[in-house]
């Protein structure tokens, strides 16, 4: 301890610090839940901390530390108002604290263990609102302090236990789970036999707004160019606004909500039907979402924020990056590689025009072969998959909650499971967004008169990628078209290689 004490307040004996006489006690004051940010709890707090120095003699008011709306509780919580109290008393500033209790300063067992080592050794007290003051040049005043914090965590927990329980429940009797009404869902109260009965309708107008942006993604639109054009048109947001932000549009589409699912703790955990009605139907939810997660994934921008068919699709045969469009008033468009000179062997090029045509024509072909994805569709191999990795997941939880398998094998197994999951429901929304977007055995005859945003969603719903390999003749503008250059590899790495027309 003495080792420890010279490398954090040096070899010179410690003198707290005063002020003519007057020793200065900093305030802390916190609260977990300030549901509308008006620190009237902390406010309070303060003037009774306020109120409890001046009535001590020999005390003055110092700085202000402030947490408000942050638990002490969740580990995962970094409180900057508690963390620059400590700091200040490990520099010497300070070697007392005010507070209403003990349990606004710390609430975990091993920040309570610390704060009391600390205020060990600067011979330091805490003063409470309540009368008590700790004393942590004493065994009592340290074991008081211990003690009082055990039992504030173990409330805690307690609480913590209840709390948990009880959203679980609602979650799966699919009830709402408070706070601002989801966007496209309102309220409706009245009362039956002298009751309030709550329940929950679909907002028309709104619900119109949320169907027209889930189709226009699924076409191939962008998130902003939508909430450009709802700005433009003045639709107005669930809060009256009239600005759309395309985060907050992301956020709305995502939500399983809009399908009228229940999910509990994350948008990834369903636990059921929800006691409010669907906004668009299930496949179209997981459409949307394949949608726009596989843009965030594989980097792709949206059909209206570019202007050819295949940006995004091409990649160098050589290097395995991206191609891009590039054209000049003299030699023809043409996708070159895009990765600096030196850092590519050859640099492929090939003539963009021919190019889209040979595309256009492959993928009609290609389209023709997909009757298969209708809406009637019964429910897929993907989707029976996560239906039976998600029983697995439980018989491994009762598996090891009766000690018939240890930690480490729950875990390796619980980690490969989740994994398998998790690509179980990737590749079940892209099937449901296959379903929902390839208009049966119409495709082919939709993929040609189809617009720009229109073809793009439906390539991105085949095609993995288009590889452009090495040319072995060169014309007067560099390589010339050469279709066996071409190999298009389809989800589920399938590939056509191009025959050669030579």
């Amino acid at each position: 301890m003495d080792a420890i004490m010279l490398q954090i307040y040096g070899s010179k004996p410690y003198t707290p610090p005063m002020v003519t006489g007057v020793t200065l006690v900093p305030i802390y004051v916190r609260i977990s839940y300030d549901r509308y940010g008006k620190r009237h709890g902390v406010s309070d707090q303060i003037k009774d901390v306020i109120a409890l120095i001046e009535g001590i003699p020999g005390l003055e008011v110092g700085e202000i530390y402030e947490d408000n709306d942050v638990s002490a509780f969740k580990k995962e919580v970094e409180r900057e108002g508690y963390n620059r109290l400590i700091a200040d008393i490990k520099a010497g500033k300070y070697v007392a604290v005010a507070c209403v209790r003990g349990s606004r300063l710390v609430r975990q067992r091993r920040q309570r263990a610390e704060f009391i080592d600390l205020m060990e050794s600067v011979g330091g007290k805490v003063y409470t609102t309540d009368g008590t003051i700790y004393d942590f040049t004493s065994e009592v005043g340290r074991g008081q302090f211990d003690s009082d914090g055990v039992k504030d965590t173990n409330e805690s927990e307690k609480i913590s236990v209840r709390t948990t329980r009880a959203h679980l429940r609602l979650a799966e009797q699919g009830k709402y789970a408070g706070g601002r009404r989801p966007y496209g869902i309102e309220r409706h109260l009245e009362i039956v036999d002298g009751k309030v009965e709550r329940s929950y309708r679909i907002n028309e107008p709104e619900a119109t707004i949320l169907r027209e942006a889930a189709r226009r993604v699924i076409a191939g639109d962008s998130l902003h160019a939508i909430a450009t054009d709802f700005n433009l048109r003045g639709v107005p947001t669930a809060n009256g606004g009239k600005w759309w932000e395309s985060q907050a549009l992301r956020y709305m589409l995502r939500r399983p909500g809009i399908a009228g699912l229940r999910t509990h703790h994350s948008h990834d955990n369903i636990v059921g039907k929800a006691e409010w009605p669907a906004i668009i139907s299930v496949e179209e939810w997981m459409a949307v979402k394949s949608t726009l997660d596989s843009r965030a994934t594989k980097g792709r921008k949206a059909a209206n924020d570019i202007t050819n068919l295949l940006s995004g699709f091409l990649v160098c045969a050589t290097c395995g990056n991206k191609m891009r469009n590039t054209s000049s008033g003299v030699r023809p468009r043409t996708y070159r590689c895009i990765v600096p000179k030196g850092k590519c062997e050859l640099k492929m090029s090939i003539m963009a025009d021919p190019l889209d045509d040979l595309i256009i024509s492959l993928f009609a072909a290609k389209l023709a072969e997909s009757a298969e994805y209708t809406a009637s569709e019964a429910p897929s191999r993907s989707a029976a998959r996560v239906s039976n990795l998600t029983a697995k997941l439980e018989r491994l939880a009762e598996q090891w909650a009766t000690d018939e398998i240890s930690d480490s094998a729950y875990g390796a197994a619980h980690r490969a499971a989740e994994k398998e999951l998790e690509k179980a429901r990737t590749e079940a929304e892209e099937e449901a967004r296959a379903r929902v977007v390839l208009p049966g055995a119409h495709a082919a005859t939709a993929w040609k008169s189809g617009t720009l945003s229109e073809r793009r969603a439906l390539l991105e719903i085949l095609v993995d990628r288009i590889e452009i390999r090495p040319s072995e003749r060169r014309g007067k503008y560099g390589n010339t078209f050469q279709p066996d250059r071409v190999r298009v590899v389809w989800r589920h790495q399938q590939q056509d290689d191009i025959p050669s027309t030579q």
